[in-house]
């Protein structure tokens, strides 16, 4: 969003997934636990965040649908192992910080009427069950 608001890249069409105009305090809630845990356990800290994340965007219904309660935890486990490998974790914490300071209309006083007149096609996209960025907030932002 911000990179289109300052047309700092010429782009005809953006898909936007996900995305909210502000970090709600919500969200900020679940990157502040994901970010306790990388402070104290640094990799396994890492994995415990990624397993967290898993939970935000995927609905108790789909779990159950797919995981016998056994399961889950070898699935939720194997996901932070596999991820604490092959992500630095001062990326992702650099990452929690970009995300909790997302306000597109901060320092703004007319942010809508910028949207309007934008020659990128935007559409935006949000996922039914995502906690953090949920379907109705992405459908306002798209609606600007």
């Amino acid at each position: 969003m911000e990179l289109l608001y300052n047309r700092q890249f010429e782009v005809d069409k953006a898909i936007i997934l996900a995305a909210t105009s502000r970090t709600s305090s919500y969200s900020r809630a679940f990157n502040e636990i994901a970010r306790q845990a990388i402070h104290l356990g640094g990799k396994e800290g890492l994995s415990i965040a990624r397993q967290l994340g898993f939970l935000t965007y995927r609905s108790s219904k789909s779990y159950d649908e797919r995981f016998t309660p056994d399961e889950v935890v070898a699935y939720q486990q194997h996901q932070g192992n596999k991820f604490k490998e092959r992500f630095d974790l001062n990326c992702y914490l650099t990452l929690l910080d970009v995300l909790d300071s997302h306000n597109i209309d901060r320092g703004r006083t007319d942010v809508t009427h910028v949207f309007k007149n934008l020659e990128t096609k935007v559409l935006t996209m949000g996922f039914i069950d995502d906690l953090l960025y949920p379907d109705d907030q992405v459908r306002a932002l798209g609606e600007r």
